[in-house]
């Protein structure tokens, strides 16, 4: 098969660009003809080049609303799709997803949109929140049919009435496989580690508060990625007594293996889909402490591989990371829990295959 995935920014490597890096190497083993678009240029575009990925920059595709310049992408994508002749065109992020799916639909092109959560639906106020469903609606009708990574987030636009139940399939995100070496793990002063984004809905405030009612404790923390809040976090860090044992080391290349040599996987979200990171954490055999938001649900159990905490509550979080920087042989036990259900749900090979099911579909949908 041919396919265009298309997403919006190429300046973050955040989890759709890593579920679409991921899921274009598998496509280009199995044989398909994969072709990126992506927008402007940055990491995530010499992140493509690297892995031998054929990928192009859109010069308008922006993440801002900016009525010229959409109208721009649009002509953009229009043009290279026509050029590029796709079986199917893929859609990655909202504003991607709306201008590419229309880009497709101009052109007779199947269409599939992969929902990485409708945070940019829920975190908006009343009424952009009635333009966003409502553009979102719009798209739907465009759309061949639509994947979303977690059975939170179909149901979400189930719901709302975002889309009818025949155009949604839940596809949960998977990863490859790393070696696994859980001797690496057992050291007498826990390592923690969180791998975000510095950026607002992930709430690196809220643990760092829960973690200065924990000072009593032995334990050492790791930030890893970067944003925007950095220096707001790092102040942080210093107002709160945590400077030597919060580790604030940047993006890394490298987080297989710093997930290994730690203990406890820590994700505070205010919002989120169903997060790679916490299944590079289940990978990687930690135990898993999380907000309970979006999909996060269905990858922790609470108590078997991990906790769920109520977002935002500094005291739970605190109350579930001492439970586990005191327990070392639960954290063991929740560890091989995570492990386990990675591999069981949420290896990469299911999620191609799950994703090839609903392309292949709509291709054969669409050639009736």
């Amino acid at each position: 098969m041919k396919i265009v995935q298309i997403v919006t920014r190429s300046d973050n490597i955040g989890g759709a660009q890593v579920h679409l890096r991921d899921l274009s190497l598998e496509l280009l083993n199995r044989g398909h003809s994969v072709q990126v678009l992506v927008g402007g240029k940055g990491p995530f575009l010499l992140e493509m080049e690297r892995c031998g990925i054929p990928v192009r920059s859109l010069k308008h595709l922006i993440r801002p609303v900016n009525p010229w310049r959409d109208v721009l992408a649009f002509l953009e994508l229009r043009r290279l799709l026509r050029l590029l002749e796709p079986d199917l065109a893929a859609t990655h992020t909202s504003k991607a997803g709306v201008i590419g799916r229309l880009a497709a639909w101009s052109l007779g092109i199947p269409a599939v949109y992969t929902a990485h959560g409708w945070s940019f639906i829920q975190e908006a106020g009343p009424i952009m929140k009635r333009v966003y469903a409502l553009a979102e609606k719009f798209a739907g009708l465009l759309s061949a049919g639509v994947i979303t990574v977690s059975e939170y987030d179909r149901s979400f636009c189930l719901k709302h009435r975002i889309l009818p139940p025949e155009k949604v399939a839940t596809v949960h995100n998977g990863i490859p496989d790393v070696p696994y070496i859980p001797s690496e793990q057992d050291t007498e002063i826990p390592w923690l580690i969180m791998v975000a984004r510095l950026e607002r809905p992930k709430n690196h405030i809220a643990l760092l508060k829960a973690l200065a009612l924990l000072q009593h404790l032995e334990w050492e923390m790791n930030l890893v990625g970067d944003g925007p809040l950095r220096s707001d976090i790092e102040q942080a860090v210093s107002r709160l007594g945590l400077t030597g044992r919060v580790n604030l080391l940047g993006a890394r290349g490298d987080v297989p293996d710093l997930l290994r040599k730690s203990q406890i996987f820590v994700l505070c979200s205010d919002m989120e889909g169903l997060p790679i990171s916490i299944l590079e954490a289940m990978r990687s055999g930690l135990p898993v402490i999380a907000s309970d938001v979006g999909g996060v649900a269905e990858m922790v159990d609470h108590g078997v591989n991990g906790f769920l905490v109520r977002k935002g509550c500094v005291e739970e979080l605190a109350g579930r990371l001492e439970v586990l920087v005191r327990g070392k042989e639960l954290r063991r036990r929740m560890g091989a829990a995570s492990r386990q259900k990675y591999e069981e749900l949420f290896h990469l090979s299911g999620m191609v295959d799950g994703t090839l099911a609903v392309y292949h579909e709509v291709r054969e949908n669409s050639a009736q």
